[in-house]
């Protein structure tokens, strides 16, 4: 992550990344405000105890750099919706479902009932308040087997009965689907077999005597964290964050907030799940589910983006002051 001022963003369209052997890294303005900007950088893998110096570059300020594949911008920044996001080239997985996106390189899938997935200008519809739902989508990449940071968006309203929610699943396998851990966390949700999971329902069920979001291990047939701190009313949009820091540890948050891709950094998701899961790295599996049982509702999946987890649980980052 990098952070510029006013002053070096000219028209925000004229600066690249370089390095030496190189030509451009990969990289993806999330926003820019009248004193500053905040890019990612796509660096690669560096060796332990080691550094790589890169470069930044500016044209004139009448040139535009932009493309939506090396140089880029969160979706709502370009004049034309979409127009300059290169997100997919930058972090592991990466999907924006919100206006023409549609589904942005991901593969909707039906497991229960006749629902299939649609692509909306509020997102992938996952369900449309019916019974016995069930529908998950997979981005076009595998994710790497390593400590990562998920985050992502969706949000329901309105329903006959609207109780059920969605589940986040890592590592597992899509050989084999199968119902939320432990009879407690009920629902119509599916993941995959032996994977972490993080689920969210808002109204009705419950883990433990609570309502959920709550952390699930399918492997053990487990409840790893839970909290009651979701409110029981609608409509609501959710931001979430599951986090795998090791091969057997996690955490995780909610937070009832509307955000964008523009912003996603900005939200400060209160971690208030945490946990020993076992080994997490068994399949290059990242999934979100949606599925209603007694009640149903609309779900729609709005974002997501899967990045590596940073050294020590601290982000990379560098500020620079003015430029002649």
């Amino acid at each position: 992550m990098a952070h510029l001022t006013h002053k070096q963003l000219h028209t925000g369209l004229n600066w690249a990344v370089l390095h030496p052997q190189l030509p451009i890294i990969p990289s993806w303005l999330e926003n820019y405000t009248s004193t500053h900007a905040i890019w990612w950088i796509k660096v690669g893998s560096i060796p332990a105890s080691s550094s790589i110096t890169v470069y930044m570059g500016f044209a004139s300020n009448s040139t535009n750099l932009f493309n939506n594949k090396t140089i880029g911008e969160a979706p709502q920044l370009s004049p034309t919706y979409a127009e300059y996001d290169d997100g997919a080239n930058v972090f592991l997985s990466y999907g924006d479902f919100l206006g023409t996106a549609g589904f942005d390189g991901w593969t909707p899938y039906v497991t229960s009932g006749k629902f299939t997935p649609v692509a909306t200008s509020n997102g992938i519809e996952m369900t449309n308040d019916t019974v016995s739902e069930g529908t998950h989508i997979l981005p076009p990449n595998p994710l790497p087997e390593e400590p990562v940071i998920v985050e992502y968006s969706w949000n329901f309203y309105g329903g006959t009965s609207p109780t059920d929610g969605e589940i986040l699943s890592l590592f597992g396998n899509l050989g084999s689907l199968v119902g939320p851990p432990v009879v407690k966390c009920g629902g119509g949700n599916l993941a995959s077999s032996d994977s972490v999971m993080l689920m969210v329902e808002p109204i009705g069920m419950n883990c433990s005597g609570k309502y959920i979001p709550a952390i699930l291990d399918s492997k053990n047939n487990a409840i790893i964290s839970t909290v009651n701190d979701l409110p029981s009313t609608t409509p609501q949009v959710y931001t979430e964050e599951l986090v795998v820091s090791s091969s057997t540890t996690v955490e995780a948050g909610v937070i009832n907030q509307s955000s964008s891709l523009s912003n996603f950094s900005q939200v400060n998701v209160p971690i208030t799940m945490s946990g020993s899961i076992p080994y997490a790295f068994n399949f290059p599996t990242l999934m979100i589910a949606a599925g209603t049982g007694g009640g149903y509702d609309y779900n729609y999946v709005r974002w997501v983006i899967a990045r590596a987890y940073p050294p020590n649980g601290v982000i990379p980052s560098v500020s620079f002051g003015s430029v002649s």
